[in-house]
């Protein structure tokens, strides 16, 4: 996620990661990547006034930005996990502002 680049870029970087693919979970693995958060978004369930990172989202990310990235597997009325960090994008690239977080994926077997 760097500035210039766009929602929808930072979705197909986060799916190069094949991780889920290659564990069998690939097509149980939600349709976006992340979303912004912050004081100017307004809380809501479904993020209806984020920018969220899906196919096709042409919205070019700027510095300032902040956005939680998340991986969810999620099996309707069976199971949902899911991991993520908020990050903010700078004018050189991202800041991760999860303090506990180390870089990732990983996967634990």
């Amino acid at each position: 996620m760097d500035p210039g680049a766009t929602a929808g870029s930072a979705f197909a970087a986060a799916r190069k990661v094949k991780v889920a693919d290659e564990c069998g979970f690939g097509d149980i693995l939600s349709g976006r990547s992340g979303y912004t958060t912050g004081i100017g978004i307004s809380p809501s369930w479904v993020q209806r006034m984020s920018i969220n990172t899906v196919p096709g989202n042409d919205t070019v990310l700027e510095p300032g930005m902040v956005f939680r990235v998340c991986t969810v597997l999620q099996m309707p009325n069976v199971f949902g996990v899911g991991e993520s960090s908020t990050v903010m994008i700078t004018e050189t690239g991202l800041e991760n502002l999860t303090a506990d977080m180390e870089a990732g994926p990983f996967l634990i077997e």
